[in-house]
């Protein structure tokens, strides 16, 4: 089982504030469209947690970003979104 605290770098009894403001950081700094490396599966991690740790459910609109956003990184997919 995944350690989704670990993943964000807080505390268990942190704050939904918190999380939001781990998570901004962690996802600028893995990002593919910021870094240079290859820091996909980083960045799908982060996401992962984020939407444990805070609660919430993802509207239509993220999770169709979120798909297009795994297809266009493996490779299979080349969307132009307007």
């Amino acid at each position: 089982m995944k350690n989704y605290y670990k993943i964000l770098g807080v505390d268990k009894t942190a704050s939904t504030d918190v999380v939001k403001k781990h998570f901004r950081i962690k996802a600028l700094l893995t990002h593919p469209d910021k870094t240079n490396r290859e820091t996909r599966t980083d960045f799908i991690e982060i996401y992962e947690a984020y939407t444990v740790l805070s609660n919430s459910k993802p509207g239509k609109g993220t999770i169709v970003s979120m798909i297009v956003f795994l297809l266009h990184w493996r490779g299979g997919v080349n969307l132009k979104l307007t």
